[in-house]
């Protein structure tokens, strides 16, 4: 009986962990031949920067070192932790020392912030929770980490520091936000955030949109303007002639 009751209780770890190792899409997603490679790119320098050796799980490194191969980080200046600090490492950066310009935005529902703010189409994102994996909100361990490399339409294209399923460490992953946040959230806890890092300054951008639209509402004005004058001006003309 007890050797039974052994084989179950194996039975149902194994599946427990089939459930969050292989992510439950509602359709697989395509990932492009050019993503392909720069996530190998990007795998293989940071490798580089850690000896050539494998991550074996270690996200606050691997983290670390893909932004150094991205060159995000300089190398000089980098920040370094556990996985559960990667969102407030940039608490109050403005800029990383790459160059890059950071945005944050926390909590469960981050993803769709950012993509709310800045639109359906984000690269370089590293994504924070609080609980390391088999560990508890109270006593959370190193929490967990990993960079998205893109994010379009919805659809995150990640890697991971381990191997899991049919992944190898450092194949780009391609999963809904919705799937993501809740295979995840149900392992690590509720997000700390997202930090987005972005080669332009997207504020910027959309400072000057803004702008372009209010010259071309100006623009508008003033052809009325021009046109209510005109009219003016040749009712004016006609009574004169009569």
């Amino acid at each position: 009986c007890m050797f039974i009751k052994n084989i179950k209780s194996l039975i149902l770890l194994v599946l427990a962990l089939a459930v969050f190792v292989t992510p439950v899409c509602a359709q697989e997603y395509e990932i492009s031949d050019e993503l392909i490679s720069y996530g190998q790119e990007v795998y293989s320098g940071a490798r580089s920067f850690f000896n050539g050796r494998s991550f074996s799980g270690y996200c606050g490194t691997y983290v670390r070192c893909q932004l150094r191969a991205m060159g995000i980080f300089d190398g000089k200046f980098d920040f370094r932790g556990n996985g559960n600090q990667w969102y407030s490492n940039f608490e109050d950066v403005q800029r990383t020392s790459g160059g890059y310009y950071v945005y944050r935005e926390s909590g469960s529902d981050c993803l769709y912030k950012l993509t709310e703010k800045y639109g359906n189409d984000l690269k370089n994102i590293v994504l924070s929770f609080p609980v390391q994996a088999g560990y508890s909100a109270r006593y959370p361990g190193a929490g967990h980490a990993f960079i998205i490399y893109e994010l379009k339409d919805g659809v995150a294209y990640y890697s991971e520091s381990f191997g899991y399923g049919k992944y190898r460490e450092g194949q780009i992953i391609a999963e809904d936000i919705e799937s993501l946040m809740e295979r995840y959230e149900r392992r690590h806890g509720s997000a700390n955030g997202a930090v987005l890092l972005s080669e332009y300054d997207l504020e910027a951008e959309e400072s000057d949109e803004l702008l372009i639209q209010e010259v071309k509402e100006t623009i508008e004005i003033l052809s009325d303007i021009n046109f209510i004058v005109a009219e003016f001006a040749g009712i004016s003309q006609s009574r004169v002639a009569v």
